[in-house]
């Protein structure tokens, strides 16, 4: 799971492709709390040593868990996540039962 925060439009993602294309990215969001695909997001990406930097803008909203699926310009997957947006420090969060929680 990868962590954002709602508070910043830019955001970078870093991952390990199931394969190296060296073609354009293609990253589609889903939004399980209002059940919104978004399609097309606008990108840069760069792979350095296995691992892809991918940078997008998006307004994640505070809470929300969104899908994350990239694919190639032949719209083979090269990686699937999930998003979770918070401003909370990474430090603090606890997965239980498949819901994060926060450390008081």
């Amino acid at each position: 799971m990868k962590i954002v925060n709602p508070n910043q439009t830019t955001h970078n993602i870093k991952f390990i492709p199931r394969e190296y294309t060296g073609q354009s990215l293609n990253v589609m969001l889903f939004d399980e709390s209002l059940n919104k695909y978004y399609p097309n997001i606008p990108n840069i990406s760069n792979t350095i040593d296995g691992i892809t930097n991918l940078d997008f803008d998006f307004d994640f909203l505070e809470g929300y868990k969104y899908q994350l699926t990239i694919s190639n310009a032949d719209n083979t997957i090269l990686f699937r996540g999930k998003i979770f947006a918070t401003n909370k420090d990474v430090q603090e969060l606890k997965q239980s039962d498949g819901e994060y929680i926060y450390y008081e």
